[in-house]
């Protein structure tokens, strides 16, 4: 999981977001789990 601009300034600058931090991007491979992705998807039901 990382965060920031990924290099898309323009895009974050639009959405408003470059002064909160930037963006959250996760890459999922094949090697993760799925009780991994569970915990992922746990996370974002507690956040949102």
């Amino acid at each position: 999981m990382w965060d920031g601009n990924f290099y898309e300034q323009g895009l974050c600058k639009q959405l408003g977001v470059l002064d909160t931090g930037g963006v959250v991007r996760i890459g999922c491979m094949h090697y993760n789990t799925t009780e991994e992705l569970d915990q992922l998807f746990d996370l974002f039901d507690e956040l949102l």
